[in-house]
């Protein structure tokens, strides 16, 4: 399983709900990744989100929080207060640039059949970039 990118685990992962061994295995390697998935900084979600404008359709990964309290995967945009604009403006405009994990605020765009206390957590706790599998900026 080493070998395996964390976008083949998942779909492993989907793939073995009648094997529960190999899902608990698999879930244990995605577990031991995630910590090192540096996949998605703040700077690039902000740099779709704030500068360009986009709106991102976020995937997390399986057994992390994000998935527990959004699903799958969720449309958003990213809110940021002053002091976070401020930081991560920086980072961005640094050279070379700055890349930074952490968390990030977000408003819900697309009806995800989220209810409003997940909307709620999603504005003010928000999600982990580590839990990130992937991004569609739209």
């Amino acid at each position: 399983m080493e070998k395996l990118n964390l976008s083949e685990l998942t779909i492993y992962w989907e793939a073995s709900d009648e094997n529960l061994v190999l899902k608990s295995s698999i879930e244990a390697e995605i577990k031991k990744r995630i910590p090192s998935n540096r996949k998605y900084s703040r700077e690039f979600l902000f740099q779709k989100s704030i500068l360009e404008r986009h709106s991102i359709g976020v995937n997390f990964l399986p057994i992390t929080d994000s998935f527990k309290h959004y699903g799958h995967n969720i449309t958003i945009e990213i809110l940021i207060d002053e002091a976070e604009f401020k930081e991560i403006s920086t980072n961005f405009s640094s050279k070379p640039p700055i890349n930074s994990e952490g968390r990030l605020k977000a408003n819900l765009l697309v009806d995800e059949n989220l209810n409003e206390s997940q909307i709620e957590r999603l504005r003010t706790i928000g999600f982990h970039t580590n839990e990130i599998l992937e991004v569609e900026c739209m």
